[in-house]
Order: structure tokens, then sequence, then C-alpha cells
């Protein structure tokens, strides 16, 4: 049954007001807006913004989830409205469209332009659907606050117009970027309730992936892995092996993987995320690069070298230099490149440093990884006086509790290696190498390093016992 063709028998039946079709003629508003969106969007992209392949072709949304009407899932906007209401919705979904393919400056202005129609009007299920969009964007570019603003005011209008599919996203949304562990166990729980309630598959697909991904955020590397897979399966079941969501589902447990040692399944995911981005997205959009930044990391030094620094050239192009995405490839290319002594090594780590302090600001937790790529790539280089200074500062900048489950043990530790390379302050280099290793000690992904550093902490014992 075509879109146009299911539209017709749901208004027929919504006159008649048999159960849930005023709910279905909603789902299916909302799916000819998407449709309207992406063939207005496709009218003005650029050529060369499209990915050879089937990419843009998989955005046209799947109608048989309108199909059984769940009350809560698509509310219906005003009868008066309905017109306008639909026109706003396209205009919204041709700017996601835009920042799909990485346009994001006109997908705000367009979204913020409906978003301001749809409160003259009075339409609240627009409004929160704009609000929910415009912070989608902000977190795609990395600005977390004001995604973590947006998911919060998207939340709250959804909850008033009644819909319970885009509260349950927002919520989240703002799950993702929880700041500490009670928050995001308090949002998880009110955004599972909301999903259980809309008995969508699709929906709770969507949910266990974020909650994956917020676990590995606070360091519960195998419960996130467990949401993940739950959720790729559930994904496979509904649309299949080759679509974006399972691309953004294998980025996400690529690293999970990872994290508990799984690491020959974290290349093969890495991977497949990879080439799924790249029919989906084209090789100029952030997403690519991202995954392919990710696997840059993990395959052989000079490949790996190869695939960042085109990562980093798409990053350059789409954000400049004070981005998140751009501080992390300059970080991660500069520990790569030091593999196999790069003379650009130093050169990547200060950019990044710079880079995350004027983002950031010189003493804002995000600067502590670049300053720890720098301090790593100076230890290298036997520049231990460099590495110090710039250890020193990482440790001072690491937020606590960390961001990252071994960011501060890892600090711990260089600075430590880096003092007693120099044969100063060696009961403080013992005390921060000790302190590295309670942490490394339960790290899946550092636990290999633990003898070299128990043989490191009996030559510091001996030392200043001689001394």
């Amino acid at each position: 049954v075509t879109l146009g063709t299911d539209r017709v028998v749901q208004c027929k039946a919504a006159t008649q007001d048999q159960p849930g079709a005023h709910a279905r003629v909603a789902c299916l508003s909302q799916r000819a807006a998407t449709v309207g969106g992406l063939l207005a969007a496709l009218e003005t992209l650029p050529a060369d913004s499209l990915p050879n392949g089937p990419g843009a072709v998989t955005l046209i949304p799947n109608v048989s989830s309108c199909s059984n009407g769940r009350p809560y899932t698509m509310p219906s906007h005003p009868p008066k409205l309905l017109t306008q209401a639909i026109q706003l919705e396209a205009e919204i979904e041709r700017a996601k469209v835009m920042s799909r393919f990485g346009h994001y400056e006109e997908a705000i202005r367009d979204v913020s332009a409906a978003l301001v129609e749809a409160k003259r009007l009075g339409i609240r299920g627009v409004v929160a659907r704009a609000h929910f969009t415009l912070a989608a964007i902000a977190k795609e570019r990395g600005n977390r606050d004001l995604a973590r603003a947006g998911f919060e005011q998207a939340a709250e209008l959804a909850e008033e117009s009644g819909n319970d599919a885009l509260r349950a996203d927002a919520l989240s949304g703002q799950m993702v970027l929880a700041n500490d562990e009670t928050a995001l166990a308090a949002l998880a729980r009110r955004a599972e309730a909301v999903v259980i309630r809309t008995d969508d598959p699709a929906m709770l697909a969507r949910f266990l992936s974020r909650r994956g991904v917020a676990k590995l955020k606070r360091g519960f590397g195998a419960e996130g892995v467990d949401d993940l897979e739950n959720a790729r399966s559930m994904q496979l079941s509904l649309d299949g092996e080759d679509t974006v969501a399972i691309a953004r589902i294998d980025g996400n447990l690529s690293a999970g993987l990872a994290m508990v040692g799984r690491i020959e399944e974290s290349v093969e995911r890495r991977r497949h995320a990879v080439e799924l981005s790249r029919i989906h997205n084209g090789t100029e959009h952030p997403a690519y690069a991202r995954h392919l930044g990710s696997l840059g990391q993990q395959v052989d030094e000079k490949e790996g070298a190869e695939m960042l620094r085109e990562a980093l050239s798409v990053f350059r192009k789409n954000f400049g230099e004070a981005h998140p995405d751009t501080v992390q490839a300059l970080s991660n290319l500069c520990v790569v490149e030091g593999k196999f002594q790069s003379p650009d090594a130093v050169t990547h780590c200060t950019e990044a440093v710079a880079a995350a302090d004027l983002l950031h600001g010189p003493n804002a937790p995000e600067v502590a990884w670049p300053l720890t790529a720098l301090g790593l790539e100076l230890l290298n280089l036997d520049r231990f006086a460099e590495a110090e200074v710039a250890l020193k500062r990482g440790l001072r900048v690491a937020a606590d509790p960390p961001r990252y489950p071994n960011e501060v043990a890892d600090l711990q530790y260089y600075l430590g290696v880096s003092l007693a390379k120099q044969d100063i302050q060696l009961p403080k280099a013992l005390s921060l190498i000790r302190a590295a290793r309670e942490v490394w000690g339960e790290s899946p992904v550092r636990q290999a390093l633990v003898p070299e550093l128990d043989q490191l902490v009996e030559k510091l014992e001996l030392a200043i016992q001689e001394k």
C-alpha cells in the first residue's frame, strides 16, 4: 500500500471514528512531511554533496509502523491548523536532510523560522519537534550545553502536546548527555517508562542504543555492550543490515567491545560502520569521518594515520579548528603518528591543545585529553621536562569524576613516568603510578600493561630506599 493510498483509507476511517484511526492519520501525515522535506532538500542540495549510492533513498520513511495506530505515539494537530502544521513539519524535515548532509547553518536557519511560525500559530507539537531538531543539530556539532537544554525543552513541550514518541527521544537525548550517574539513571527510568507505554519496537531500539552509549560514557562497558547488542538485534529485525541506524549502532558497539577487550569484534563492527556511512552519508560528511577516525586508531599505524588525516580534513572543512571533532582527530592523529615516530606528531598535539583551549577555555576538563596525547608523545621523544608540564596541567584540569574511565589514571601514570625519568620527586612518582595501577587493574583495555607498571613500581621503591 502506498503512502498516499493509505492516508486516504485512514482519513475515511477517522471520519467514522474507528479506533486508532486518528493516530494513524497523524502518523502518516508525519511520514508524508518527511517525504516532502526530503524531496525539497534534494532539489536544492548540490549533487556533489550526495553520496554515490542509495543514501538518499534510505531517508524515505517506513510507513508500516503507522498501521497499528498506537494511541500515544503520534497525537494529531488541531484540525483548523492541520495544513499549516504539515507544511511546517515538512520544512523541519527538509532542514533535517540538509543537516544530514552537513549543511548545518541552513538547517538551523530553516528550523528556527519554522519554530517562530509554529509559536505564532500555537501548534505545540511542531514547536516541540523544532526544539528537538535544533538540539539534535547542536549535539551533532559538539555543543553539548545547547543540546542538553534543547532536549529538555523538547521533552517538556512534547509532554504538553501529548507526543510520547518525541518525548521519549528527547529524554533519551538528555540521558546521553547526562553529567553524572544519578542524572543518567533518573533520565533512563523516565525515558524507558515512556518507551514501554508507546509499545513501539523502533523506539525501544533507539532507547537501548542511547542508553548503551550513556553507560559506555560512564565506564559501564559490559552493560553498555549488552544494550547496544540488543538494540542492534531489534534494528536488524525492523529494517535489515544496510541502514544508517545500524551504522550508528555499530560505531558505538565497536567502542564498547574495545572497552571490554573484544578487539577483533570491535574492529569488525567499526569497518562495517565506515562502509555503511560511506554509502549513506558520503565521504565528506562528519558521520563518515567519525567512523573513519575511530577505525584509524585500531588498524596499522601508517594506514590509521592516513584515515585520521582524511577525517581531520572533513572536520576542518565542516567545522574549522575550534570544534570537538577537530580536537579529537588532531589528538588521535598525534598518538598514532607517534607510534611510528612521525615528525608531525608533536605539531598535531600542540594544535589540538590550542584548538581545545580556544573552544573550551584553558581550564576546562575537555583539554585534558589533548594534553595527555601531547605529554605521551613528548615522553616518547625523551623530552621529559616538557612532558611533565603538559601532564601536570592535564591532571589539574581533568574532571572528577573523570569524563572517560581511564582519563585520570593515564595522566597519573604518564606524569609519574616523566618524574621518574628525570629522577626527581620519586615518592610523588610512586604515588601517582600506584594510583593509576588501581584503575588499570580493573580496565580490560589497560590490564595488559599492568605487569610493566608493577616493574616500574618495584624499581621506584628500590630507588627511594637507596636514597
